[in-house]
C-alpha cells in the first residue's frame, strides 16, 4: 500500500529501508513464519481424517505341515492385500475438523500480520527516539561551541578590565556542564544504536540523520487535517481473532455431538488367501475382491463426549463475552487516539512559535551579550531555551507520528507496507 504522507518512512530512506528488510532479518517475524507453517500442517491432518485411506500388505512365508497320514511337507508362499477406507457420514464431524484446520491457518497468518505491525511500529519508534537524540547532540555541540567562544571573549576582556573574573568563572562552569552533558548524550546515542541493532537483528550502521525532507515537514506541514473518518463497521485484529476461537468452538460442540452417533465409511479390498486341499498337498490360491459399508457406534464413553460439549460452550460464551469487552474498549482506544491526534497537531503549531520566539531572544541576547549588558548565565539561559524549543519541536512531531502509527495500525485492517 501507499506509504502515508505523515508517517516518518516517507521522508527518512533509512527506516524505510530498515522496514522492508525486517521480513529478512527478524527472528520474530522468522518465528510467525513458522507459526503459519506448522499450522498448514495441522490443516493437512485436519483434512486427511475424511479422505481416502489406501494401505498395501505384502507377505513372503515359508510353510511347514505336518499332515496325519502323510509325509513332512515343506513350502514357500506369497501373498498379498490392498485395501482402502473413505468416511461416508460422520455428522459433519469430518467437516468441523478440517474448518478447525483452516481456522489454525487463518489465525497464523493474522497473528503474524499482527505482529509484523506491533514489530514496524516500534521500529519507527525507536529510530525516531534515535534520531531525536542525535539531534540533540548535534544542539549540544553547537552550544558547546558557543560557550568555548564566549570564554575566550570573556578572557580576553577580563585582560582589558571590562568583566570581573567572576564572569568568566561562570563561562568556564557553564562549558564543562554542557561538556558533560553532550558526553552522557553520546554515551546514551550509543547504547541505544546497539539496542536498536539487536532489535531489528542485523548491523545497520544508520546515520539517524534528518534528511531536509524531513526537516520540511517538521516546519511546514499542516498536522491532522485529513484524518481517515471513522466508520461504524471497522474490525480489529485482535477481535476476529477470539470470532475465530467462538466458531472453533462451534464446531467441537458438533464434534462432542457426533461422538455417540453410528460413522458409515466406504470399505474396499483385494487380498489373496489359500485354502487347504483334503487329498492334495498343494492348497488353492483365491483372489478376493471386498467391497462394501462399515458402520462404527459407540455406544457408551463415560460422559466423555457430554463433558466436551459442556467445556466447548463455556469457552465459546466466554470468548464472546471477551469480543465483545474487546471491541468496546478497542474502539474507545480509537477514539482518543484520533483525539490525540488533533490536540498534538495544535501543539505542533504553538511549538513553532515558540521556536521562532526562542531564536529572537537569542539574537538580541546576542547582541547584549557582546554589549556586555548580560552575564554569561542569562546569554547561555537564552541559547539553552532555544535549543529546548527545538527539541520539543521534534518531539512533538515524533509523538505525533507515533500516534498516528498506532491509529493507522487500528483502522487500516491489510496494514500497510
Amino acid at each position: 500500500m501507499e506509504i502515508d504522507r505523515e508517517m516518518p518512512e516517507a521522508y527518512l530512506p533509512e527506516l524505510k529501508g530498515v522496514l522492508a528488510n525486517l521480513p529478512q532479518t527478524s527472528r520474530l517475524l522468522d518465528q510467525e513464519v513458522q507459526r503459519i507453517k506448522e499450522a498448514e500442517g495441522e490443516a493437512k491432518v485436519a483434512s486427511s481424517a475424511s479422505g481416502v485411506k489406501f494401505s498395501l500388505n505384502l507377505q513372503g512365508q515359508s510353510i511347514h505341515e505336518d499332515r496325519p497320514k502323510q509325509d513332512f511337507h515343506q513350502r514357500y508362499r506369497f501373498l498379498g492385500s490392498a485395501y482402502l477406507r473413505k468416511p461416508i457420514y460422520h455428522w459433519g464431524a469430518l467437516k468441523a475438523e478440517r474448518e478447525i484446520g483452516e481456522s489454525a491457518r487463518t489465525l497464523a497468518s493474522l497473528r503474524f500480520a499482527n505482529t509484523q505491525n506491533s514489530l514496524s511500529r516500534e521500529v519507527r519508534s525507536h529510530y525516531l527516539r534515535l534520531v531525536l537524540i542525535k539531534y540533540e547532540i548535534q544542539l549540544g555541540k553547537e552550544t558547546l561551541s558557543i560557550t568555548r567562544k564566549n570564554e575566550e571573549d570573556l578572557s580576553k576582556r577580563l585582560e582589558l578590565g571590562l568583566v570581573t573574573p567572576l564572569s568568566l568563572d561562570e563561562a568556564i562552569a557553564l562549558r564543562l556542564q554542557q561538556e558533560i552533558q553532550l558526553s552522557n548524550l553520546e554515551n546514551q546515542f550509543a547504547m541505544q544504536s546497539k539496542l536498536f541493532d539487536d532489535f531489528i537483528d542485523a548491523d545497520s550502521n544508520l546515520s539517524f540523520q534528518r534528511t531536509p525532507a524531513f526537516l520540511e515537514f517538521c516546519q511546514n506541514h499542516a498536522f491532522a487535517e485529513k484524518l481517515p473518518v471513522l466508520v461504524s463497521g471497522i474490525s480489529f485484529h485482535e477481535v476476529e481473532e477470539i470470532e475465530l476461537e467462538v466458531q472453533n468452538e462451534k464446531r467441537r460442540i458438533l464434534i462432542a455431538d457426533s461422538q455417540l452417533k453410528p460413522k458409515f465409511n466406504l470399505i474396499g479390498g483385494v487380498f489373496q488367501d489359500q485354502v487347504a486341499l483334503a487329498d492334495n498337498r498343494e492348497n488353492l490360491t483365491r483372489n478376493n475382491l471386498l467391497l462394501g459399508v462399515e458402520a462404527n457406534w459407540a455406544i457408551w464413553d463415560s460422559e466423555k463426549s457430554k463433558g466436551q460439549k459442556e467445556r466447548s460452550l463455556a469457552k465459546k460464551r466466554r470468548y464472546e463475552i471477551s469480543a465483545e469487552r474487546l471491541s468496546r474498549k478497542l474502539r474507545i482506544e480509537l477514539e482518543s487516539l484520533r483525539e490525540s491526534l488533533l490536540s498534538l497537531g495544535k501543539s505542533i503549531e504553538v511549538t513553532r512559535k515558540l521556536v521562532k520566539v526562542a531564536e529572537n531572544r537569542y539574537e538580541k541576547s546576542l547582541i547584549e551579550f557582546e554589549l556586555n549588558r548580560i552575564t554569561p548565565v542569562a546569554h547561555f539561559e537564552s541559547r539553552t531555551s532555544l535549543d529546548r524549543s527545538r527539541m520539543a519541536l521534534l518531539q512533538a512531531v515524533i509523538n505525533y507520528q507515533n500516534t498516528k502509527d498506532q491509529y493507522l495500525g487500528r483502522i487500516n485492517h491489510e496494514g500497510r507496507d
